[in-house]
């Protein structure tokens, strides 16, 4: 894992990541705003940047897996009156991306 230049902290760490399927990254937005964004989503046998492009059925499907399948919520702040996102941030991501497909 050096040899990569993988800081590791805790080994059972890297037995974990022995098992993922996928890795999600961002060095910027997470690490400096605590905030992901999708950028692009892979369905249909391509890549897209919208859900515009795909079959009804498909943004449907996609937009309720999203919504439903989250434990992340996104609120209004009584003061501030700005969203405030709760939750695991990949989860916020997925929710942020149904609020600007469904405007």
């Amino acid at each position: 894992m050096r040899k990569e230049n993988n800081l590791v902290r805790r080994l059972e760490a890297a037995e974990t990541m022995g098992g993922a399927n996928e890795i999600l990254t961002d060095k910027t937005g997470t690490l400096t705003q605590n905030r992901m964004t999708v950028t692009e989503l892979y369905t249909e046998a391509s890549s897209h940047t919208t859900l515009a492009k795909l079959s009804l059925n498909t943004q449907e499907l996609i937009l309720n897996s999203c919504a439903v399948n989250s434990n992340s919520h996104i609120i209004i702040d009584d003061k501030t009156r700005q969203e405030k996102r709760i939750g695991n941030q990949t989860e916020c991501a997925l929710l942020d991306f149904v609020n600007g497909s469904l405007a």
